[in-house]
């Protein structure tokens, strides 16, 4: 089952929330400074960002990196920048099969850092 990721509507001293997360108090520092702003930097294009949602929408089974670069409406060639960025940042994982390269939405990373910002939310 896909993790519940994004939950609209809910609040918190920092306004709305668009990450369900573990309460605060559970975050263990797991994410630094710099990995956050990895996986932001990584998800601020539209279109690795498309392309994580869509991987997301398809867990567990994955997509082949054409079908993906369909779906985006690129070539494959011009997704394997993109796909080495995500993956940098842990947000995909690739797994070959046969002559095709499997993708793989990861979720730890974005879970990772909605604890993160959660937690300095609630500092002040």
């Amino acid at each position: 089952m896909v993790p519940e990721l994004f939950n609209f509507g809910a609040t918190s001293n920092c306004g709305p929330r668009p990450f369900a997360v573990a309460p605060p108090s559970s975050y263990n520092g797991a994410v630094e400074k710099t990995q956050a702003m990895q996986v932001m930097s990584a998800l601020a294009q539209p279109t690795r960002l498309d392309v994580w949602r869509l991987l997301v929408e398809r867990l567990p089974e994955g997509m082949s990196a054409g079908d993906i670069a369909k779906a985006v409406g690129m070539t494959k060639n011009g997704m394997s920048p993109n796909f080495v960025i995500l993956a940098a940042a842990g947000l995909v994982s690739s797994e070959k099969l046969g002559r095709s390269i499997i993708y793989r939405a990861s979720t730890d990373a974005v879970e990772e850092l909605a604890a993160y910002l959660k937690a300095a939310c609630t500092k002040g």
